[in-house]
């Protein structure tokens, strides 16, 4: 207790070295006043006497502040400005006050600190991003997140219709609203999930019941697609912890974030007497350098990351579920998260985009068993429309909003923290990655007063990639998106969570298996539609798996991983125990999803004509939003039902 403790007041003292830090910057540009800086924000649309956001618009998802900075200002006068106001990303303008250019804490970090320029020479036209991508305030709120989660985007420009910049659209801050949402789901199909197995348990076997079973499966894949995951499902390669020294220069940190394509590493003290494994004893940011180095002052070369790094930081086990893990970012105000096994080792270190993505991709899960065939677009769309309005208002009830019927799927969104071209990051925005598409506002005057053209438009289903599911020798099982014509990519992603499985990290020699495992080891295979079992060795193997995945109506491959040197299971006979046991599961798995649908089980509901404006919003008079938890307590009511007939039934005889 007295160690966690003197943790929290070690914590308590490096917040207030930063408050003073702003507070001499603050002080400092109160003097000076010779800045020309704009934050736009909600004063100005107030200002202007507009109306309420309409509701699925961008505007709707309250866009935060922008921050805005002439394109002749230095480095260090940028960075102090960011300090004083408390964000990470900026936006420039340029004489006539039209964007032109964006930058984030990670660029400061990457093109000044790293390169080793003199931040009080070098402007932030030199380093910033020109043309960003930019969205309209009237833009459908579904349309703008899925340009943003395409391109990897973490904040976006928001403008209204006369080009003016009126705020800054940052995913992880719109997302936060709409994860209680989630957990209420999954909380929910967990409860119904275990009524209906008190229920199994008071009738005996399901087998004589098809009715019972048949509703026990549904609801067993209701609780498999609405379970909470864990950060084992988003820990692979990308996620291995880039760690320092606590004598480590700032700048050799900043060229080693470069390096590894991160925005924080773990300043970590070598094994001692009371500690047989490196033991961390902070976590220093792109934020960091831009507060605590370039705006303080500090010259990168020769401050050690001690004395600028956040000590004893808050860390999480890989079993913490995903959701816990972002309230626990969001409540802490930082966007990376050490993970530590129990005995102290470092295995991963998990970015606020890593996370959100990883919930994105549940929501997009839920969507088959919640929505009709007819209603396209993604899950989480619904839950974003509805965000900046009361709960007391019916979620189906706004006539005024957008259309989104028509607006393509983005599909399993997984793929976004595995794609081998992806330059994640929590400070990345709608200019940092793939900045060969070009600008919108190429061939446009940026003259201000002028018009924005959109930047939206279809966004393709095809990526390229697909979803693979395999489980690891300790029992854990991992979903995730890989490319589908590349096996190296699969392999390395595969590798990536092997490495950080228990039965690789707690492996304990014996003479039987004397042999450490070795987690890069292994091969691939799979079932194909006749039972058989098929190795992966090449790029062609994986697209044809896909290719039968898809053609038997499977949404993912199921993967089995047999290991080589000093795996538990590497004899010839065990092989093929495995392999079987891999084609009867996988065989009936199809054959549980194919009666999952309790059918058997007729519902009356009263017919009523609904509005015509909500015709399409509804099924059976209930909203669709609202139509897992309707389902939810329909089938509690069927299920009382058919236990208390039973039971008067089996009094009477």
């Amino acid at each position: 207790m007295s160690s966690l403790s003197g943790y929290t007041d070690t914590r308590k003292k490096q917040s207030k070295k930063d408050e003073a830090i702003r507070k001499r910057i603050e002080s400092e540009l109160a003097r000076k006043r010779t800045i020309s800086t704009t934050h736009h924000g909600q004063r100005s649309v107030k200002r202007s006497g507009k109306t309420a956001a309409a509701k699925g618009t961008v505007a709707a998802l309250k866009p935060s502040p922008a921050l805005t900075v002439p394109e002749n200002i230095t480095v260090a006068e940028a960075s102090q400005l960011c300090a004083a106001k408390r964000t990470d990303c900026v936006l420039v303008v340029d004489d006539e006050e039209g964007l032109s250019g964006i930058f984030t804490a990670k660029d400061l970090a990457y093109r000044v600190t790293a390169e080793g320029l003199d931040p009080h020479t070098t402007q932030v036209h030199q380093i910033m991003t020109k043309n960003p991508m930019v969205t309209r305030d009237t833009t459908s709120a579904t349309e703008a997140l899925e340009l943003m989660v395409s391109r990897h985007f973490r904040h976006l420009p928001v403008c209204n219709e006369e080009g003016n910049v009126v705020g800054l659209l940052d995913i992880t801050k719109v997302f936060h609203e709409a994860l209680g949402k989630v957990e209420r789901s999954s909380h929910a199909s967990e409860q119904l999930f275990t009524a209906m197995a008190g229920v199994q348990s008071e009738l005996g076997s399901v087998g004589t019941n098809p009715q019972a079973a048949a509703m026990l499966a549904w609801a067993e894949k209701l609780r498999e697609k609405t379970a909470l995951p864990d950060l084992t499902s988003v820990m692979d390669s990308r996620t291995q912890p880039a760690t320092v020294g606590p004598k480590t220069t700032v700048r050799e940190v900043a060229k080693l974030m470069k390096e590894k394509r991160t925005t924080a590493v773990c300043v970590m003290e070598p094994p001692g007497p009371t500690n047989i494994h490196p033991r961390i004893v902070g976590i220093f940011t792109s934020k960091d350098v831009v507060l605590r180095v370039i705006a303080a002052g500090l010259d990168a070369g020769r401050c050690s990351v001690v004395r600028v790094m956040t000590p004893h930081p808050d860390t999480a086990p890989p079993t913490m579920t995903v959701h816990d893990a972002l309230k626990k970012m969001h409540n802490g105000h930082y966007l990376n998260l050490p993970v530590l096994e129990t005995d102290g080792r470092l295995v991963a270190i998990v970015d606020v985009l890593t996370l959100t993505y990883a919930t994105l991709e549940q929501m997009n899960a839920m969507s088959s068993d919640t929505l009709s065939g007819n209603d396209n677009g993604p899950m989480w769309g619904h839950f974003f429309n509805s965000i900046g309005h009361d709960d007391t208002e019916s979620v189906m009830s706004g006539s005024h909003r957008p259309d989104l019927r028509s607006l393509p799927s983005i599909g399993d969104l997984s793929h976004l923290q595995q794609s081998p071209h992806s330059d994640l990051h929590p400070n990345d925005s709608a200019s940092v990655v793939e900045e060969e598409a070009g600008s919108v506002l190429e061939g446009y005057s940026r003259k201000k007063g002028l018009t924005v053209p959109s930047t939206m438009g279809s966004v393709p289903v095809e990526d390229g990639t697909y979803v693979f599911k395999f489980r690891t020798p300790s029992g854990r099982t991992h979903r995730f998106q890989s490319r589908h014509d590349n096996v190296e990519h699969l392999r390395e992603i595969i590798a990536g969570k092997l490495v950080t499985d228990p039965h690789f990290t707690e492996f304990k020699a014996s003479p039987e298996n004397p042999d450490h495992p070795d987690p890069n080891d292994f091969i691939l295979s799979y079932t194909d539609a006749d039972g058989d079992t098929v190795l992966i060795t090449s790029d062609n193997d994986v697209s044809d798996a896909v290719k039968i995945a898809r053609g038997s109506g499977q949404d993912r491959v199921v993967l089995f991983v047999q290991g080589g040197r000093g795996w538990a299971e590497g004899g010839a006979d065990k092989i093929d125990i495995k392999a079987a046991e891999t084609t009867a599961a996988a065989q009936e798995e199809r054959e549980a999803e194919k009666t999952a649908s309790p059918t058997p089980v007729e519902i009356h509901i009263p017919q009523q004509q609904p509005p015509q404006k909500r015709e399409a919003e509804e099924v059976f008079g209930i909203p669709k939003d609202l139509l897992l938890p309707a389902s939810i307590g329909v089938l509690a009511a069927v299920i009382v039902g058919v236990f208390t007939i039973s039971r008067l039934t089996s009094s009477r005889y």
